[in-house]
């Protein structure tokens, strides 16, 4: 049961990346206003990400010391992600970073159920948000390709 449960988490978190396409699509004017809104819930979210995988591996005393290495090396290579993504956003930059919290959440089964369940929403946001956003992104860039044709 529990490995059942695990799946279904993971896939639900999946599931966020075409709903995002999707809402991105059916509502495309309040994506082009609110741009830059989505980019700071990006922001929000992956930050809060990065926290708790450190603290929930700091903290949890049951997982052995190789399990809490893989959890700060995977929170630093996120945050090494994320820092990188100031510089210019693209899709691929994000499908890396969607990854990554996809592994986190099945990180998180190792940890304490409260940590799997946050981790699973956040991810689940992020998806949302960013899929919204890069949608958007690229909506805009073809828009002002043909006007320029």
């Amino acid at each position: 049961m529990n490995i059942f449960y695990n799946l279904l988490i993971l896939v639900i978190v999946l599931l966020s990346w075409p709903i995002g396409k999707f809402l991105a699509k059916l509502t495309s004017e309040e994506v082009k206003s609110g741009r830059h809104y989505f980019r700071i819930l990006r922001n929000v979210v992956l930050i809060l990400v990065i926290v708790m995988l450190f603290y929930f591996s700091a903290i949890n005393f049951m997982v052995t010391t190789s399990l809490k290495v893989a959890g700060i090396v995977l929170g630093l290579v996120l945050l090494a992600l994320f820092l990188f993504s100031f510089k210019a956003t693209s899709e691929r930059k994000e499908n890396a970073i969607f990854a990554l919290l996809i592994v986190s959440v099945a990180y998180s089964f190792y940890l304490i159920s409260n940590a799997t369940f946050l981790l699973s929403a956040l991810a689940f946001i992020y998806g949302l948000v960013s899929r919204a956003w890069v949608f958007g992104d690229v909506k805009i860039r073809k828009s002002a390709k043909r006007k320029i044709i």
